[in-house]
């Protein structure tokens, strides 16, 4: 049996039907030979003869330029957009996005980044991050390396909402900063994602200094569009840090602190050192 490819499938029901209806638009002459439109016979000369019918020809010519650029492009389909009736360009649809890694891996210079695009776009961005990190500002989220935006603070997410008022509303983008902070995270995105149609950016750790699971990023990814895992450097060689080595001498998981209490690590350093961390007195 021969197998034929879905390009070559489809290609050949979009002839056939657009073959319907030129018949139907009266633009091909029964004949002895006849050919579908586009096509050329084996001598290479076309065997169809059109009537006059400029609307008609014109709405065929549409249809048949579309096939030819979908025959060009195996897999493709062929989008409702693709007849004019194009999605303004600034809309969203709801959306999850997860920046993670361990400690200095640019998370929240990614998440910065991300915010000056939907902002460049001219979306309405509101930026958070928890009230437990107050390390460099309480109102501004700051990276290691210095820069900075202005920000609200909120102990929970729930507390942003009320917050923000009726202005809630008006926001088509909420970005998260220090999410493993936040008690009602997977709840809060999954709602503003799925019955707001928001666009939510999370950046978070995705383990603790124990390598366990921190706050709700990792509950979070089943119902992300897009999860972004990202690595620094090792303080202690070139390697790729995946970790968060804690070298103060506390065990309460949530210790916020920067250069003064971790450091970005491989895995080697991680197994290595871990054991020689000195524990809480």
């Amino acid at each position: 049996m021969l197998c034929q490819s879905p390009r070559f499938l489809h290609a050949a029901a979009l002839r056939e039907s657009l073959y319907g209806m030129s018949v139907r638009l009266g633009h091909v002459q029964q004949s002895r030979n006849v050919v579908h439109p586009g096509l050329v016979s084996h001598q290479g000369t076309s065997n169809v003869a059109p009537r006059q019918c400029p609307q008609h020809h014109s709405r065929l010519s549409r249809a048949l330029s579309t096939l030819h650029d979908h025959a060009g492009h195996p897999g493709q389909t062929i989008s409702p957009h693709e007849n004019g009736t194009e999605r303004p360009e600034g809309e969203l649809k709801g959306h999850i996005d997860i920046i993670m890694g361990p400690m200095f891996a640019g998370k929240t210079s990614e998440l910065l980044r991300r915010v000056e695009d939907h902002e460049a776009a001219g979306r309405k961005v509101a930026l958070v991050k928890s009230s437990i990190d107050t390390r460099y500002h309480s109102a501004r989220i700051v990276t290691h390396d210095g820069h900075s935006k202005a920000c609200y603070a909120a102990a929970s997410l729930a507390e942003l909402r009320d917050c923000l008022g009726d202005e809630y509303s008006s926001f088509s983008v909420i970005a998260i900063d220090e999410a493993q902070f936040l008690p009602d995270l997977l709840p809060f995105c999954m709602h503003a994602a799925d019955a707001e149609q928001k666009h939510v950016l999370v950046a978070g750790l995705d383990g603790d200094f124990k390598r366990q699971r921190f706050g709700q990023v990792l509950d979070l990814v089943p119902m992300a569009d897009k999860v972004t895992k990202l690595g620094g450097r090792c303080a202690y060689c070139s390697s790729r840090a995946l970790f968060s080595l804690r070298i103060a001498a506390d065990e309460r998981q949530a210790l916020v602190g920067g250069a003064d209490k971790y450091a970005p690590v491989c895995r080697r350093h991680y197994t290595e050192l871990s054991e020689l961390r000195p524990s809480e007195a």
